[in-house]
Formats: C-alpha cells, sequence, structure tokens
C-alpha cells in the first residue's frame, strides 16, 4: 500500500477552536481563516467571557475577586461546554487566544477524547500585567497570573508564540 496520502486525504482533518478568545481579534480570524483555507474543517466552540481590554484589566486589577465576576465565569463555562458536548468528534482542539484560563478546562476535554491539544498563547498574560503596571495595584494576582501561566504551559501537546 501506498504511505502517501492524497490530497483529499491530507485535509480530511477537524480541529475545534475552542474556548473564550476574542472572536474579532485579527490573530484569532487569521489562523480560522488559515486552516479554512487549506481545506481544513474548523468548528468554532466559542463563549464570550471578556467584554473589553478594559474588562480584563479589571478582573487582572482585583475584579476577579468579585462574586459577580464569578457568576459570570461559571455561566460563560457552563455554556462553553454545552456547546462543547453538541459539537461532535474532531481531531484536534485548539484553543484561540487569550486561552490562559479556557487551556485547563481544555485539556480534560482532550484527555476525555484522546485528542492532541494546541494553544495558541501569543505572548505571556504575566508580561501583560507587569507592562500594564497591574503588579503595583494587585500583586497578589499578578503573581497568581504567573503560576497560571507556567502551569498552563505544561499542558498542551503544542504552543503557539509571538516572536520576540
Amino acid at each position: 500500500m501506498n504511505a502517501e496520502l492524497t490530497h483529499k486525504q491530507q485535509i480530511d482533518l477537524k480541529v475545534c477552536y475552542f474556548g473564550t478568545y476574542r472572536e474579532n481579534y485579527a490573530r484569532n480570524q487569521i489562523i480560522i481563516a488559515g486552516l479554512r483555507g487549506n481545506g481544513i474543517n474548523v468548528i468554532e466552540c466559542h463563549e464570550k467571557l471578556w467584554q473589553s481590554v478594559d474588562d480584563r484589566v479589571g478582573a487582572a486589577s482585583g475584579g476577579w475577586l468579585r462574586p459577580q465576576f464569578w457568576w459570570r465565569v461559571i455561566k460563560t463555562y457552563f455554556n462553553l461546554l454545552r456547546y462543547y458536548h453538541q459539537i461532535g468528534n474532531y481531531d484536534v482542539l485548539f484553543v484561540g487566544y487569550p486561552g490562559h484560563f479556557d487551556v485547563f478546562l481544555a485539556w480534560v476535554l482532550a484527555k476525555i477524547r484522546r485528542k492532541p491539544l494546541a494553544w495558541d498563547v501569543l505572548n505571556s498574560l504575566y508580561l501583560i500585567t507587569t507592562e500594564r503596571g497591574i503588579t503595583e495595584r494587585s500583586p497578589l494576582t499578578v503573581k497568581f497570573i504567573r503560576m497560571v501561566e507556567r502551569w498552563a504551559c505544561q499542558l498542551p501537546d503544542m504552543l503557539f508564540l509571538d516572536t520576540a
């Protein structure tokens, strides 16, 4: 039997693009369009958690301690899981940017289905928080983010990063 794959077989791939990623962020749009442009079936499994950059900065500045924030997180991930269970089978679970917290749930889901996990890290959330001066306002939050990010980067089978 010939070991070479036909063009049809090479693109017979289904990617679940997963998370609370920014739908309108150019990088996510480019990755999704690039995959689709190469014949890969991309199923988006998305739920919006963040309203804006200011919303994310507010959470990083201590807003994550408020019960309203955690209620929003619970509702968001509940809906995300509901969508995930409707998508059916896939070949790769791909966490979009930003997915620094999504990757933990994605890792569990990928393990259950025995599928590879990829994550578009893009850049360090810890670095962003220090550059925006959040360290001075909420040092405990920044330490937590650093710990979470370090752990998160060890979970996926493949990481995508921005160039330095």
